[in-house]
């Protein structure tokens, strides 16, 4: 353990941390001394004095998890490819400090940053492969975040659990010459990354590779280089053999389309004209979802996440009371409901009623300062929800 004492200006605030703190060494002078990585397939190597890391996915960690109030968290890297990168550094799993995203502006990402936004152009000193630092400083409650000598963000932050600091490339590539930690106490994250890599392991399903099989291959609506035929989701009926498909035109974009086949996908109809006129006008990722009331009335609704436009009222629908021979538009369920993406999963319950997920920003639109999983009950069969 390492016993000091730091004082210092960081952004024009005092930076002081008491006697007893210990520092925590990820990389120094491009030497990986505390990395770890969840992801199977991802891996860093040292190159050039520094530590790269590159990979889509990955959360790159230091090996111990920080704890206590004042911390500081101090990072020298360059990054390659930084434009709309999506490059960030995250804490806690979920608290994305971002420094160009896919708007060219740096971003927030988490509840811990909920309602706050940075507007601002990445700071000169992080483009071209500049080699920059990182300051990650919690002092009172206080989160201070500093970038290539620029204070990027003062926000409250009274978590308890400061939580593991990861390095996230995404698009990018980073080039780590030192990343440290210091705080008062730390725990292992070796244990943290053994658990999501058993968890991962545990929920791996069996993989059915068609793409070489063209036999196989059925085109229901060919896309064009001027619009994208996306988002598809499916619903089955008891026959084992008639599956419903709808999907939007274009990324999250309208509604409309709608086929079935009745011999278990070799081949379908195209359904839209059936539909009623205001379909069209619903927005973003159509759900098709079977749903039976306690009377056993089975029927067929489509979800959608507004009318109109993105800002429009949340989730319209279109039902079908005879397994999609003839359909109407349905109110949407209201305000309450705003959303990024309706029912992305629903499940019945033991006692017939009907539970829907999805999940929304913090305000109606294309809101992203943090997202939310919200729940919802139906006891009616879908026309009602809590």
């Amino acid at each position: 353990m390492r016993t000091f004492f730091v004082r210092g200006m960081l952004a024009g605030a005092l930076c002081v941390l008491s006697a007893g703190a210990e520092e925590a060494v990820f990389v120094k002078a491009g030497k990986a001394l505390g990395l770890c990585v969840a992801a199977p397939d991802a891996t860093w190597e040292e190159t050039g004095g520094t530590v790269v890391l590159r990979h889509p996915n990955a959360l790159f960690y230091g090996d111990r998890i920080p704890e206590g109030n004042d911390i500081v968290v101090r990072i020298r890297m360059s990054v390659e490819g930084l434009e709309r990168s999506a490059a960030s550094v995250v804490i806690d799993e979920r608290h994305h400090i971002g420094l160009e995203g896919g708007s060219g502006k740096m971003f927030l990402e988490g509840p811990l940053f909920s309602g706050q936004k940075i507007e601002r152009d990445p700071p000169a000193g992080i483009r071209n492969g500049k080699v920059f630092e990182l300051l990650v400083v919690r002092r009172d409650g206080e989160l201070t975040v500093t970038v290539a000598g620029e204070t990027i963000l003062q926000a409250r932050d009274g978590r308890k659990r400061f939580g593991p600091v990861a390095l996230r490339p995404w698009r990018s590539v980073m080039n780590v010459v030192d990343f440290t930690v210091t705080a008062p106490a730390f725990t292992s994250m070796t244990d943290v990354v053994a658990r999501e890599a058993r968890w991962k392991a545990e929920a791996r399903l069996p993989l059915v590779d068609l793409s070489q099989d063209p036999a196989r291959q059925v085109v229901i609506a060919a896309g064009t280089p001027e619009v994208y035929q996306g988002h598809p989701t499916t619903v089955s009926l008891p026959d084992g053999r008639t599956i419903f498909c709808v999907w939007c035109v274009n990324h999250g974009g309208a509604a409309g389309p709608m086929a079935r086949s009745r011999d278990g996908g070799r081949t379908w109809e195209r359904l839209d004209a059936r539909l009623p006129e205001g379909y069209r006008t619903h927005q973003n990722c159509p759900s098709i979802y079977r749903l039976v009331d306690a009377q056993g009335k089975a029927r067929l609704w489509v979800w959608s996440a507004a009318k109109g436009t993105r800002q429009g009222a949340p989730m319209p629908s279109i039902m079908s009371e005879d397994d999609g021979e003839s359909w109407r538009e349905m109110p949407p369920l209201g305000e309450a409901f705003y959303c990024v993406m309706t029912f992305s999963s629903m499940v019945r319950l033991n006692d017939g009623r009907y539970l829907g997920l999805y999940h929304r920003a913090e305000g109606k639109g294309e809101g992203r300062a943090y997202l939310e999983v919200m729940q919802t009950l139906s006891g009616d069969g879908g026309f009602t929800w809590s």
